[in-house]
């Protein structure tokens, strides 16, 4: 009755238990052997075997699946008889399967799946005759070489009844992947099955070639290795005889060196055999040694790549800062970019801003959250290239350089490198260090990075760079070129007064041992202290007066005086002394004055720009700049000077004046173009003898056409005219963009008006009913 099933169900197709199976695929007419220990699978074949004994065994896509659905089989496989089933102490049994015919499966409904038998094509005669020729004799080569291949499979090809048989038994013993075999069993046409299994044969044929070449060649090292080492024993023994000791250090650099890559082996081989000849106590010995023991201490294969988690990356970066909205925005931006690809590549980022306003610190939270040791380079002052490169090993005392002793002290091949203070590095006579950062921070060169001490490869394409400056007009274009640069503006003073109180006042109150006894600051007295005692855009000096309040506050704890309950601006005022800033300026409007916007490494700043006329004493009328200005606004000033005569010659309107024009605080250089429409704005007001308001301060490049162009650091500038009390900024339109991005606390309490022309911005500076006459 089982045999007429079989014979049914094979021609007619059905439903019968399915057994999914993991890197074994059986094949028509071949026996399997199957260990079971998943209870869906004992229950098929329990169902089997009060039934037909038939099953349909189907592979599994991910072997890793423990309970594999329908959509996780392939659609083609074996049905099989269930020849019997034996139950192992463990709980798990011992299946045989022999194959009946393939077939192409439906739907799954309760454990069993329906199925349909796949017809088969039996190909051109005389070409599978030749086909099963070269297989038979390909197998046969197998079956005597192959450790995979048992002898007695050849009885399998006598014995097959059918050019299909035939395939499907060369298929079954064939040592190739299960995806492999899955193609085989898929594939109807008999006459491409029978080419499918004479290339993976001779694959199998050149794979035993080759490992026999292998083992020859290995053979004849081992016995060359041999004998080295017979040699090398005796050395040893010699050595130990005449210097007594030497013979455990060596081997220990030799098990280290196994390790490292092929370049670097084959380097500190040749020491190594250095310091075997060498007496020990000599100088070339202590050379090797310290070198070895240097290049030994290196991670080489050492990263660490913890999985990155962008909540925590969000929460971490607004704990620690306040503000920065659009410097955290982009780090999450790099930091989800670096999670998506997966990618061990390192970057150079370059974060450029005003000093204290968290470059450093937000290069460590970075460093935090990806999970990577961080180290810090002080690059501030430095003048030599070795300080970067290494010193050659020619020289006494030399070293390697700063880069690879970072590399050295992280312990990882990939940690966050804060390379500090870029810009202040200077050309000495021992070389230009900035152009020895230029390979440091190539990504294309620096997988091959070769420090003088060393003198081999070392790979830095994994570390990430961050490099903080204050200016980049210092850093040499070719450097520049290399840096992915991140503005961090200046504070506002909302957010500086807010970061005081989140953060700098409960430290400092922690620091000086107050704690819970420091009474709280009024907001008008947090902002006086951040305003008045303190000019910067940063909070590094809002810092530092803060403990200079906790400590005034501690002397007296300290001394049984009673604290006040609450600080105000009074208490402040007792406490600190008067202000040492005054922020008011005179914003009285005055003839041939202008007031500038700039900005400088400390932030934003104003400057007021001043001239003055006189009848020339010959017939040329001179120009006299004082204030220590430099070229860039030296030739600022003339093209301003040259557009305001042209539009007052065009009116008729005597410029022929000697022009003196000083900007105040001349002990501190100034340059830069950005003063020129503020110059152009000052000139007009002395010729035409009408006063610009002092309510207004401006900034913009000028042209001989009048034309305003952008400048840069707004958001700075915009914040300096806030902190000295002006009413209104005119600034380059083509930087309105720049504008619509700013915060709503950068541009509340001010009037913002671009301008594209020097005609706009007499428009906004004078009073207009005044100047359409002369314009």
């Amino acid at each position: 009755m089982a045999r007429q099933g079989i014979s049914s169900a094979k021609a007619k197709g059905g439903s019968h238990p399915l057994v999914a199976v993991r890197d074994q695929v059986q094949f028509p007419g071949m026996i399997m052997t199957l260990m079971v220990s998943r209870p869906a699978t004992l229950s098929a074949l329990d169902t089997a075997l009060a039934g037909d004994q038939l099953v349909v065994v189907l592979l599994q896509r991910d072997s890793s699946v423990e309970n594999p659905l329908l959509s996780d089989l392939y659609s083609v496989g074996i049905l099989s008889e269930v020849l019997h089933v034996v139950p192992l102490p463990d709980g798990s049994s011992r299946a045989v399967l022999r194959g009946v015919s393939r077939v192409s499966v439906g739907s799954l409904e309760n454990g069993k799946v329906s199925y349909a038998p796949m017809a088969e094509i039996d190909g051109e005669p005389l070409s599978v005759l030749a086909s099963r020729r070269i297989l038979t004799e390909c197998f046969a080569h197998l079956a005597g070489n192959h450790r995979l291949v048992p002898p007695e499979s050849l009885d399998s090809l006598t014995s097959a009844k059918s050019n299909s048989a035939f395939a499907d038994a060369i298929a079954f013993f064939l040592p190739c992947p299960a995806l492999d075999k899955q193609t085989l069993l898929e594939q109807t046409d008999v006459g491409q099955r029978l080419s499918a299994l004479i290339r993976l044969a001779k694959q199998e044929e050149n794979l035993i070639s080759i490992e026999q070449e292998i083992r020859d060649q290995v053979d004849s090292e081992i016995g060359h290795a041999q004998r080295q080492f017979f040699l090398k024993e005796q050395l040893r023994a010699i050595q130990f005889e005449l210097a007594g000791k030497g013979q455990s250090e060596t081997d220990r650099f030799e098990e280290l060196s196994q390790n490292l890559p092929p370049k670097v082996n084959t380097a500190t081989q040749i020491e190594i055999r250095k310091l075997r000849t060498a007496d020990p106590d000599s100088a070339e010995a202590q050379t090797s040694r310290t070198y070895l023991e240097t290049v030994f201490s290196l991670p080489w294969n050492d990263s660490q790549n913890p999985p990155i988690d962008l909540k925590r990356a969000k929460a971490a970066l607004d704990a620690n800062h306040y503000g920065l909205d659009s410097v955290k925005e982009r780090m999450i931006e790099f930091l989800a970019v670096h999670k998506l690809n997966g990618s061990r590549q390192g970057s150079v980022l370059c974060f450029v801003g005003p000093p204290g306003v968290g470059k450093t610190s937000v290069a460590h939270t970075i460093a935090d959250v990806l999970g990577r040791p961080v180290v810090n380079i002080a690059l501030g002052g430095l003048k030599d290239e070795a300080e970067i490169r290494g010193h050659r090993r020619t020289y006494v005392g030399s070293r390697m350089g700063k880069i690879m002793n970072a590399i050295r002290t992280a312990g990882a091949k990939n940690p966050v490198c804060i390379l500090d203070e870029i810009d202040k590095m200077h050309d000495g006579a021992q070389g230009d260090p900035a152009s020895a950062l230029l390979e440091v921070l190539d990504a294309e060169q620096n997988c091959t990075f070769v420090d003088h001490y060393l003198e081999v490869p070392f790979d830095l394409s994994e570390v990430l760079f961050i490099a903080t400056a204050n200016l980049l007009d210092r850093l040499p274009s070719a450097l520049l070129d290399r840096l992915e640069v991140i503005e961090f503006s200046g504070y506002s003073e909302a957010e500086r007064v807010e970061i005081a109180k989140r953060h700098i006042l409960p430290a400092t109150a922690a620091g000086s041992g107050l704690n819970s006894i420091m009474p709280p600051l009024t907001e008008e007295a947090t902002r006086m202290l951040s305003s008045s005692y303190c000019r910067e855009a940063g909070v590094r000096g809002l810092t530092r007066e803060c403990k200079r309040l906790a400590r005034k506050l501690a002397t007296l704890h300290a001394t049984d005086q009673a604290l006040p309950s609450v600080i105000g601006v009074d208490e402040l005022a007792h406490l600190m002394g008067p202000a040492p800033i005054d922020m008011q300026v005179s914003h009285a409007s005055q003839v041939g004055t202008a007031h500038g916007l700039v900005v400088t490494g400390y932030g934003g700043d104003i400057m007021q720009v001043e001239v003055g006329l006189a009848r020339p004493l010959g017939q040329e009328p001179k120009l006299t700049l004082t204030g220590a200005l430099g070229p860039v606004m030296q030739e600022s000033v003339q093209t301003a000077l040259t557009f305001v005569r042209s539009q007052l010659d065009t009116r008729q309107i005597d410029s022929k004046f000697d022009v003196h024009l000083h900007l105040p605080q001349a002990a501190i250089p100034k340059d830069g173009p950005s003063a020129g429409i503020t110059i152009a704005i000052a000139l007009f007001s002395a010729f035409t003898g009408r006063p610009a308001s002092g309510k207004v301060a401006m900034t913009g490049e000028i042209t001989l056409r009048g034309q305003v162009l952008p400048v840069g650091g707004l958001r700075e500038k915009i914040l300096a005219a806030k902190r000295f009390g002006y009413d209104a900024v005119l600034y380059p339109a083509m930087l309105q963009g720049e504008v619509e991005r700013m915060s709503v606390e950068v541009l509340e309490g001010i009037t913002l008006h671009p301008v594209s022309r020097f005609e706009e911005a007499l428009e906004h500076s004078f009073n207009y009913a005044q100047t359409v006459s002369i314009l």
